[in-house]
């Protein structure tokens, strides 16, 4: 499956985190002031990734429950014989 945008910035955003420097060619120590916005951001982004989790769990069973099923439609007009009972 390929990266989303929400999962690739959610990526970007932990990697940021947790080597407390900013992406980049040339990165920089994080202020603290960043770190506070890139933690309230992880908590935006993973709220996301879960809600698109949530729809695409749900979008799988909507698609499942709806497939139609095509069942012969058998006439019983007429009860089967049993074989060797009598006159027909």
């Amino acid at each position: 499956m390929p990266h989303t945008r929400v999962s690739r910035a959610l990526a970007d955003v932990r990697r940021q985190l947790r080597t407390g420097k900013t992406r980049g060619k040339r990165p920089r120590p994080l202020s603290p002031e960043e770190i506070q916005a890139l933690q309230q951001n992880l908590l935006v982004l993973d709220a996301e990734m879960t809600r698109l989790a949530r729809e695409r769990i749900l979008a799988r069973i909507h698609r499942s429950t709806q497939r139609v099923v095509a069942v012969p439609v058998v006439s019983v007009s007429r009860a089967p014989r049993e074989i060797g009972c009598g006159s027909p």
